[in-house]
């Protein structure tokens, strides 16, 4: 359910959300469509019923972009029709902090850079003119010329210190370099004014352009021939742009056709949803960047959920029938991953690796039965649970910046709770007090070196998973099981080497094999396509 805040004869142009406060916006607005009449800047919170007022400005002219500050909770800076930029406090009641008046025509775009180090404001002018500012907007710092239009809009590289992009009514999409002062790259992104750009949170290289042409285009800069992807369903210009800060490939879009489209510009099929709640042109949008847990709540979940199955599961079996059962991982985990991925068919010879693997395992089972129908259930969950854990692990991979550390301290963190409750349920936490061992030095010793063991697995499994798959992930596991299967028939004389058991064991490990060698042909293969690629692109520059 959408939350609206309404206010008379204002037409807002910009919303940002601070950096700082959750639930608290600033809004830039203008009376007539900014082409007469004043402006407010508005500063809002939301509520759980609604959108509440914190404070409001009036200002003499039309107000058409707000950015926060990334150093001042508190402090605001605003464009305004009349050329000017107004530094605010939004514990200040009454005037702004500092007033800077240098463009001589409109200042349509403000933002605040967000490297480490620096502390910077680019302004975009109707002047033709981006000029950068220190934050107490005592003067300009240098003014950059080189379009030959009306620049709509400047945004700082999340990425790169002293770079900003700019987009402008002369069509092209340029990148300054703010310590030379001069433009390092202009592209003739669309044949019609450029309204806005924005860079992505995750590559330095991507950046997306919205266009009077109704178009989105997502541009590489390393190479601009034609863009990565051009995104159509706009009816009319798109007004602003803004890629998300949680998926790397998905942005959002905002147009005077009264809707909000979000994108994702790597499928084939890119737009996701499109939003149709207003009723006048829509100006502004923008990503609230404090959704707690958004990208490891699901990887926390499945990870606790995995490891209470597999404990459980291993009252009722066997550890190398335990581990045959892990060996069906690689099923599951393709066949989830191409539901939750949509990565397309994986070729033949995974495919063949998997069967023969999936039924090493099925061969091996039906070697040893002596397991209890509860281990039997909470096995297969526990490996149903476990490939769904893997394919979360590589979706958010791509999806986050985070790496495997932070993943593994988010989970740490999320899961402790949740495990300390089924320890409790189950009584497990009770027994673990009474357990007479605890009084045997060595018991201590390997409990503590299990933990710091577990500590490592876990990380060398999110490490695996996102800067490979997880399928691989899943078949490495395979190969370790060998050791695990050694281990527990040499541990526990319960367990009895049947000939059906032995050679499951065997089939499994003649998959596990085949899945490798696969692997390496298959990224042989893709390697010699990119080094010819590069030569071809290497070979038609040279001519050019």
């Amino acid at each position: 359910m959408e939350k609206v805040f309404r206010c008379p004869g204002r037409h807002g142009y910009a919303v940002e959300v601070s950096p700082f406060i959750a639930n608290r916006v600033a809004c830039a607005s203008s009376q007539y469509y900014g082409i007469a009449g004043c402006g407010t800047l508005l500063v809002l919170d939301e509520t759980e019923t609604g959108v509440a007022l914190v404070r409001s400005w009036e200002w003499g002219d039309g107000l058409f972009d707000v950015a926060w500050s990334e150093a001042n909770e508190h402090i605001v800076v605003a464009g305004g029709g009349d050329g000017s930029l107004q530094l605010w406090d939004t514990a200040n009641h009454s005037a702004p902090l500092r007033v800077a008046k240098e463009h001589t025509q409109e200042v349509y775009s403000v933002d605040w850079s967000q490297t480490r180090g620096e502390n910077l404001i680019v302004s975009g002018s109707w002047d033709q003119t981006a000029k950068v500012w220190d934050p107490a907007l005592s003067q300009s710092l240098t003014t950059l010329s080189g379009h030959e239009g009306v620049i709509y809009s400047t945004v700082w590289s999340p990425h790169i210190p002293g770079c900003f992009a700019s987009a402008s009514g002369d069509g092209t999409l340029r990148v300054w370099d703010v310590k030379s002062a001069a433009c390092r790259l202009a592209i003739p992104a669309h044949k019609a004014e450029i309204l806005s750009c924005d860079w992505c949170k995750y590559d330095q290289n991507v950046v997306a352009t919205g266009s009077v042409d109704c178009s989105v285009c997502v541009w590489d800069l390393r190479n601009v021939r034609q863009p990565v992807n051009q995104l159509l369903g706009h009816t009319y210009a798109i007004r602003r742009v803004k890629f998300s800060p949680f998926s790397k490939t998905m942005l959002a879009s905002c147009s005077y056709d009264f809707t909000v489209r979000f994108w994702d510009y790597s499928r084939n099929q890119p737009l996701l949803d499109t939003v149709e709640h207003h009723s006048e042109f829509v100006c502004g949008l923008d990503f609230n960047l404090h959704i707690p847990n958004q990208e490891f709540g699901p990887v926390c979940i499945l990870s606790t959920l995995q490891s209470t199955l597999t404990l459980w599961s291993l009252r009722g079996l066997s550890l190398p029938m335990y581990v045959v059962f892990k060996r069906c991982l690689p099923l599951f985990t393709l066949s989830i991953g191409m539901c939750v991925l949509r990565n397309g068919v994986p070729s033949p010879g995974v495919v063949i690796a998997v069967v023969i693997t999936t039924g090493g395992a099925a061969l091996a089972g039906a070697g040893d039965l002596t397991g209890d129908p509860f281990g039997y259930v909470t096995g297969v969950l526990a490996v149903i649970i476990h490939a769904s854990y893997l394919v979360v692990i590589q979706k958010t991979s791509h999806d986050s910046e985070y790496g495997p550390l932070t993943a593994q301290y988010a989970i740490a963190v999320m899961a402790t709770p949740v495990l300390l409750v089924c320890s409790i349920i189950s009584l497990d936490a009770v027994n673990m007090w009474s357990y007479e061992g605890w009084q045997n030095p060595y018991i201590t010793v390997v409990f503590t070196i299990c933990v710091f063991i577990g500590c490592a697995m876990n990380f060398t499994t999110l490490h695996c998973t996102y800067i490979n798959s997880a399928v691989t992930t899943s078949f490495v596991g395979v190969v370790k099981s060998i050791a695990t299967i050694t281990v527990g028939m040499l541990a526990f004389s319960d367990v009895a080497p049947t000939h059906l058991f032995i050679g499951g064991v065997v089939v499994n490990t003649v998959g596990s094999i085949t899945y490798c060698v696969v692997k390496y042909f298959e990224t042989k293969k893709k390697s010699l396509y990119e080094d010819l690629e590069e030569a071809a692109k290497d070979g038609a520059l040279a001519g050019e």
